[in-house]
């Protein structure tokens, strides 16, 4: 299979020609960078915006140039695309409304290659790339004294959902997860759900906290205790990324040989590393990690859990605590045409709601997860607080999916979503991809998964 970005040997090459004007827009956005956009998001190779010195289209016959006495140019400007022919052929949909609206001209060119584009391009290795140069080393870490009650705020609101626990010379003894104080800790809820209540401003937290502190536990009865569960500092990107799929972890602290705390590195760091974005803490001018070409279709999820719009919120809950403790259900318009209209996780149903439905629905969280496993039917409540429209965010963020891997990766990071629902050209829900998915594609052909 080609890199993404790296068209295949031997496959048939077209060149796409745009021809639009300097002040034509698509959706408040300049239109060239719109359509650049569309191209990298489609995986394609690469795309050249030319501008012209002057010229007139068929849409004005006014003569634009680049003198001074043009207060406001519109130059033309011609966008060149080079790629194979099914990767042009599934821009021009796209291209089509985008440019047409404005009057603009595209066509496409059967070309005949002498040399190819970015020959010889490695697939996934990050043999380069350390660690070191990408850990966070700034991490807050607790003993196994400390009261798990005393854990909840130094994880609220914070970018790593886990605290490495250390002894008094600082090795890792064990970490404290969100998952640990979820299934170990009796707390009911993952800390999304309670950021999502703290932010609200009201009693809920503290009555939790009161619970939690009552119970007694510490971070040394919740912790899980993985002494295989760390990694050094010059282990690689690749070394890390496949650790973490083989042992099912989302981090890893990064430890010196007598096991103390250098740094922590999380699943999205890797992605970052692999999507060529500098993450915090990264060493200038550290090479980024070529990604390996497979797309969404191949990696995605295919049972996700959906609700519609129409769903009252207490179905809402028991479809998530149903389906193992989903995370997020994904909003569709119908059954039958299962077009993607939004999307809920679980710390919506509790931000987005008014008192004192927040409170019953928080309450069903807590209860139903705690029923997971047994056979007792999580609580639904009589009066509907409400439907999932009320809550869902929408638009949602989505792909296709033929969409290649590092395309998806800078696609989840530049919105800042967590998973991608995958859909066709209607729109219509194929399947869901989330960063757990799109790590294990970066590791090698053949590598061991969890």
């Amino acid at each position: 299979m080609d890199t993404p970005g790296t068209p295949d040997a031997g496959a048939a090459m077209q060149q796409l020609t745009i021809y639009i004007c300097e002040q034509d827009h698509w959706h408040r956005q300049p239109l060239y960078l719109a359509i650049l956009e569309l191209v990298r998001a489609q995986g394609g190779a690469g795309a050249t915006v030319l501008k012209g010195v002057a010229g007139y289209s068929a849409a004005g016959r006014t003569i634009h140039t680049g003198n001074l006495v043009d207060v406001v140019p519109n130059l033309p400007l011609v966008i060149l695309v080079v790629d194979t022919a099914p990767r042009i052929a599934a821009l021009l949909p796209h291209l089509d409304e985008m440019v047409g609206a404005g009057g603009g001209l595209i066509t496409v060119t059967d070309l005949a290659v002498a040399r190819p584009l970015h020959a010889g391009r490695s697939a996934v290795r990050g043999d380069h790339l350390r660690l070191r140069q990408i850990m966070e080393t700034d991490v807050v870490t607790v003993t196994p004294d400390t009261p798990v009650a005393d854990l909840l705020p130094l994880l609220l609101n914070k970018y790593y959902k886990a605290l490495p626990v250390v002894d008094a010379e600082r090795r890792v003894l064990g970490m404290v997860t969100d998952v640990d104080l979820l299934e170990k800790a009796d707390l009911g809820v993952r800390l999304s759900v309670l950021e999502a209540v703290r932010a609200q401003g009201e009693a809920g937290l503290d009555e939790i906290l009161r619970e939690v502190r009552a119970a007694g536990k510490t971070a040394g009865d919740v912790m899980g205790r993985r002494p295989e569960a760390v990694i050094g500092p010059d282990a690689t990107v690749r070394d890390a990324a496949q650790q973490m799929v083989q042992q099912g972890v989302k981090r890893l602290p990064v430890v010196d040989r007598e096991r103390r705390l250098l740094g922590i590195v999380g699943r999205l760091d890797i992605l970052k590393a692999a999507s060529h974005v500098a993450p915090p803490g990264a060493a200038a001018g550290a090479a980024p990690l070529p990604a390996q070409g497979r797309t969404l279709g191949d990696v995605m999820l295919t049972e996700v859990p959906t609700v519609t719009a129409d769903t009252p919120l207490p179905a809402v809950v028991d479809t998530l605590v149903g389906s193992r403790g989903a995370r997020r259900v994904v909003v569709i318009d119908n059954a039958e045409t299962r077009r993607v209209v939004g999307i809920i996780t679980d710390a919506d149903l509790v931000g987005r709601v008014g008192t004192p439905a927040r409170h019953g629905l928080l309450d069903m969280l807590r209860e139903g997860l705690s029923l997971l496993g047994s056979s007792a039917q999580p609580p639904l409540a009589t009066n509907s607080p409400g439907t999932a429209r009320e809550v869902m965010t929408a638009p949602v963020v989505t792909a296709p999916p033929e969409m290649p891997i590092p395309s998806a990766i800078d696609l989840m990071l530049s919105h800042e979503v967590k998973v991608l629902p995958v859909v066709d050209a209607e729109g219509r829900l194929l399947g869901l991809a989330n960063r757990a998915r799109l790590l294990q594609a970066l590791l090698p052909p053949g590598a061991p998964a969890a």
